[in-house]
């Protein structure tokens, strides 16, 4: 289904510089250095108003995630498609998503 997906949207949506633009704006907002951003300023919001607990399970959560994605993709160890050039240097299993375990977890 995914090819599927990956085809239909190439097929609608030109790759060109202002596309190109848009998406890789969108996709840094789910990437890892985006998300453990706000998590420090949440984490440091949350202390500043003597919320530990909640700055806790933050951090815990951060960290948990990062540690189960890792596990993840060794053991389902799915290649990442290869139907289009990529628009970034990509490394790393294709499942499951950091971005949106990430995003989900947080």
């Amino acid at each position: 289904m995914d090819i599927t997906i990956a085809t239909w949207i190439h097929q609608i949506i030109p790759v060109t510089g202002t596309w190109v633009f848009i998406f890789k704006r969108i996709s840094f907002f789910g990437s890892t250095a985006c998300i453990y951003l706000l998590i420090m300023i949440s984490v440091t919001y949350l202390i500043m108003r003597a919320r530990f607990h909640k700055a806790h399970i933050l951090i815990l959560g951060g960290i948990l995630t990062l540690t189960i994605s890792s596990i993840l993709k060794r053991l389902a160890a799915r290649p990442r498609p290869e139907l289009f050039q990529h628009l970034e240097q990509v490394n790393g299993h294709a499942f499951p998503s950091g971005h949106a375990l990430t995003s989900f977890v947080v």
